[in-house]
Order: structure tokens, then sequence, then C-alpha cells
């Protein structure tokens, strides 16, 4: 604790903007409003690698730190191993991220809607189109800076719902995944459970594709996610 306290105060003293970061691992949840006090951001884990395995733990982590991200103080959930990793490594041989596309999308569609920091892991120069497409997808950047009241909001039998609240308007995000191993599953949104009422219609769009799914009420909407798939949608009220 003395040592971050340290350091905050000589930023606090140096008269100019900064953030600060820890990342001694995994923070103490325990010590959360000392961390919140000091640190702009602090690791919520250990170093994450391209394997499906620790990118499913992730979930767990992202929603146990999900109430106490706000302004000035955010969840790093670890740098995004995407595209070609590990040139400077002295444990792994440089390699193409491991995993696969659905894989990479379910990652990035957790780091939006959980608003964890967006630092990526690979050398920008050998980038190729997908994983720029994955990095510049404006609709789901406008998520991750804009949006409020981030939380999962249910996990069961590996379909994991998240939502987020879009503070200038009546909108609504939700990130669905489907963490099974195997098979695909209709995975039922409940728009109740998200904050609209039984009877509210809602147009849903697919904000990676741009495709108009149409216009549901109650847990009408329930799409159908590969294994280890995820969709991201903008949920619009019908006056």
């Amino acid at each position: 604790k003395g040592e971050v306290e340290l350091v905050r105060h000589a930023i606090d003293q140096c008269g100019r903007p900064m953030v600060l970061s820890i990342s001694p691992g995994e923070a103490p949840i325990r010590g959360i409003n000392h961390i919140k006090a000091h640190a702009n951001l602090w690791r919520t884990t250990g170093d994450l690698w391209d394997t499906w395995p620790e990118l499913k733990g992730h979930f767990s982590i992202c929603a146990k730190w999900a109430p106490h991200v706000e302004p000035g103080n955010w969840a790093d959930a670890d740098m995004l191993p995407l595209g070609l990793i590990c040139l400077r490594s002295v444990h792994w041989e440089p390699h193409r991220c491991g995993l696969s596309k659905d894989e990479q999308m379910t990652m990035m569609n957790l780091w939006y809607i959980a608003k964890a920091p967006l630092m990526f892991g690979g050398e920008l120069t050998e980038n190729d189109k997908f994983t720029n497409y994955l990095l510049t997808n404006k609709r789901a950047i406008y998520i991750h800076d804009h949006s409020v009241n981030n939380r999962q909001v249910s996990s069961h039998d590996d379909q994991i719902i998240w939502s987020a609240d879009d503070p200038q308007s009546k909108v609504k995000y939700v990130a669905v995944f489907n963490t099974r191993d195997q098979g695909s599953q209709e995975i039922p949104i409940d728009l109740t459970a998200i904050g609209f009422d039984k009877n509210q219609k809602c147009r849903i769009k697919d904000l990676w594709s741009g495709h108009k799914e149409g216009t549901y009420m109650g847990s009408n909407f329930r799409p159908s996610i590969a294994s280890h798939a995820s969709r991201l949608y903008r949920i619009t009220p019908v006056k």
C-alpha cells in the first residue's frame, strides 16, 4: 500500500495528468476502496494468453469486478493477445493468436461490454484484416466509451448475458455468449431483465454485421449461437 500511495502523491504533485496502472497480478478485491482511491487501472488476473480455458475464466472475473468500474477507475483484464504475439517472450515462440475467430470475437465482446481497458498485445504492423476489424468497430467502441450500468445479467448452463445502458437515450446493449464447448444454443434474451417493460416492443440490431434482427418483446428473441461464439446487440424501444 505504501508504495502505491507514494506514487499517487507524486503524480498528484507533478502538475500534469497521468494514469496510474498497477499490475501485481490479481488485485485483492477486499482492498478495492484503497485501490480506487490511488490507482486508475488495476489488474484483475495474472497474464492472459491465447487459450480458450484462460479466456473462459475471465467471465467470472469480469462479473466480479464490474460493480467497481466507473470513470477514472477501470478493472484491467490484461492485454488482448491478438494478431502476431510473443515476439519477445522468453517462454513462448512467436505465433498468431491461437484463439479461433469466434473466440477472438467473444473476447472482444466481453472486453467491450465490461469496459475492460483495450490494450493490444500483438505486433500492430503485422495485423491481418480480421484483427483490425475486431479493434476498429466504431459501434462497439461507442459502447466501451460511453455506456453505463455495465453488468452480467445472467450466467446459467454456459449461457452468459451482459447488458449496458446508453446514458443519452433509452437504448440498451446486450452481449450474449455461448461458452459451451460443443454445440449451438438458442439463448433467450429477457428484455425485462435488462430494464424494459414486458409489453415494450424493441428493435434489435447486430452491432458487428449491422443486420436488423427485427422487433421483439419479452423473451421472444432467441438467437442461435455457436459454441464459444457470441453476439453484440443494440436494443432500441419502439415508440
